[in-house]
């Protein structure tokens, strides 16, 4: 079975169109897809540089907002035993400072730990002034050391008296 000449022309031409799409579909229509992944990806990573170079912009700022809290972290590395001992040595210096009597200084037993810090409490047991008292709790507050009053009693030592008796349970805080 011969096929005309006319025949043999439409044959070539479908199998030309069907080679034809073969060829798109195995060659470039995974490169298109290709490309459109590259250029997400491109467009995701162009964001990201933008976000970090507005970030860098303001480096000096982020630096020494850090700067203000790397105290905090300088505890990091030692020991639950120096931990207590440098957190007493700092109240018992910022009571010298605000001219707060320490009575009693314990620190308790039991730690508590979490992923990323230590806390430990010390219960201060302290005679002064109002003014003293507030001057003290302030230094607390603006100390190198992470401390925070947990729990706080106030009492005046006598009925008369113008000192307080004072029993502060103190919370300083180690991060790991």
């Amino acid at each position: 079975m011969a096929l005309k000449k006319r025949e043999m022309v439409l044959a070539y031409v479908i199998v030309g169109l069907l080679g034809a799409g073969g060829v798109v579909r195995t060659i470039f229509v995974p490169f298109q897809e290709r490309l459109a992944t590259l250029e997400r990806t491109l467009t995701v990573e162009e964001a990201r540089f933008k976000k970090g170079a507005s970030l860098r912009e303001y480096g000096d700022t982020i630096t020494s907002e850090y700067a203000q809290y790397e105290s905090y972290f300088s505890l990091g590395g030692i020991s639950d035993e120096e931990a207590v001992a440098a957190f007493l040595k700092e109240i018992e210096k910022l009571s010298r400072v605000t001219e707060l009597t320490i009575l009693d200084m314990k620190p308790q037993k039991n730690v508590e730990a979490d992923k990323f810090s230590r806390q430990f409490q010390i219960v201060v047991k302290a005679e002064s002034g109002m003014g003293a008292l507030v001057r003290f709790l302030y230094a607390l507050y603006a100390s190198p050391l992470l401390f925070s009053v947990e729990k706080m009693t106030v009492l005046p030592k006598t009925d008369d008296s113008s000192l307080l008796s004072a029993t502060l349970t103190v919370v300083g805080v180690v991060f790991t």
